[in-house]
């Protein structure tokens, strides 16, 4: 039986992977909105899977390669069709989440199924998880293989998985290794996650302002920062941030944008040099977990999906006790 894979992708504008980013002037209470990377610099570029695999990708977010990359013999991948909106990003997160929920449930019995997320996707898939864990899906937990996540705004402090690596750092924080958690906060409607199992992965970088956020004053801000944009369209934001927000909130902005602005030193699987804006949130698909040599994130991810598909397929069969209740025999009803 093939594992059902439930993906949802990153943000499909507004950020897209800080290509766009939000650019503060306190001097005119001007809102300006930045672009490193002009629309004549797009690329395409070679992303490397396991066994061979590779798939074509331009660096939007709306359509990341990762679920096409798993083996088609082990899984039935699906891209999850929902708005990817940045804002207001509370609406598009509660339309994705009730269509994972939906899919979950149409699953046969006994049907095996793992998710999958980058960015707004993976704080879209932290919903699911706690639905399959406490809330409307715990029928569904015997057949939940695991997670893979990239760059997730909802990541519990200190947790990175088995295969992520053992960094935990925050951007906020000089040199650090530890402390790093999600951008979002700690309460709410899209708390970060807490009491993660170990079949739970998560990826993160230096530089990923949405992953690996800490808790100096500049991250604090942030994180608050964060929580209320979640609830605001566009025209709102430029309004809070132009008129509402308090200077420090405004400066950890400019901060998070600026760090997570910056272009890591990354090749795809060619061989050929990327120049791709959004430092370490676009990291995944061309660099080994941090510290690590050899596969990269999502060739990482890619071959724990497929040992966690094998060993569903070669997991012995379990057949009920034979205590009371059970008969091999058919038994004529008394009259």
């Amino acid at each position: 039986m093939k594992v059902k894979f439930f993906y949802a992708n990153g943000t499909s504008w507004g950020i897209n992977w800080l290509e766009v980013g939000l650019r503060v002037d306190q001097t005119n209470g001007q809102i300006y909105w930045n672009s490193s990377m002009q629309p004549e610099e797009a690329f395409s570029a070679t992303v490397a899977g396991v066994d061979g695999r590779t798939a074509q990708w331009g660096g939007q977010p709306h359509n990341d390669p990762f679920p096409t990359m798993l083996d088609p013999d082990r899984f039935e991948a699906e891209r999850v069709v929902y708005p990817a909106s940045a804002f207001p990003m509370n609406a598009s997160l509660d339309y994705g989440i009730q269509q994972v929920i939906d899919g979950i449930n149409a699953l046969p019995a006994g049907k095996p199924f793992m998710l999958g997320g980058y960015s707004q996707g993976a704080a879209l898939m932290s919903s699911v998880y706690n639905e399959i864990r406490y809330g409307t899906l715990t029928s569904r937990q015997s057949t939940f293989l695991g997670g893979v996540m990239f760059g997730n705004p909802r990541r519990q402090g200190g947790h990175v998985g088995t295969i992520a690596g053992t960094w935990d750092g925050a951007w906020d924080v000089a040199e650090s290794t530890t402390g790093g958690h999600g951008c979002f906060p700690t309460s709410g409607p899209y708390a970060r996650l807490a009491n993660c199992e170990s079949k739970w992965q998560e990826f993160v970088y230096p530089g990923d302002i949405f992953s690996s956020t800490g808790d100096s004053a500049t991250g604090a801000n942030w994180t608050l920062a964060a929580d209320t944009f979640s609830t605001l369209d566009v025209a709102d934001l430029i309004t809070y941030v132009a008129t509402g927000a308090a200077p420090a909130i405004v400066d950890a902005i400019n901060a998070a944008f600026a760090e997570g602005g910056n272009t890591l030193p990354m090749t795809d699987a060619n061989g050929t040099d990327i120049y791709m804006s959004g430092s370490g949130h676009v990291a995944y698909p061309w660099l080994p977990p941090y510290g690590l040599t050899g596969d990269t994130c999502f060739q990482a991810a890619i071959r724990y999906c497929h040992s966690l598909a094998d060993e569903w397929a070669t997991a012995p069969i379990l057949l009920p006790p034979a205590t009371a209740g059970w008969s091999t025999t058919l038994v004529p009803p008394t009259v």
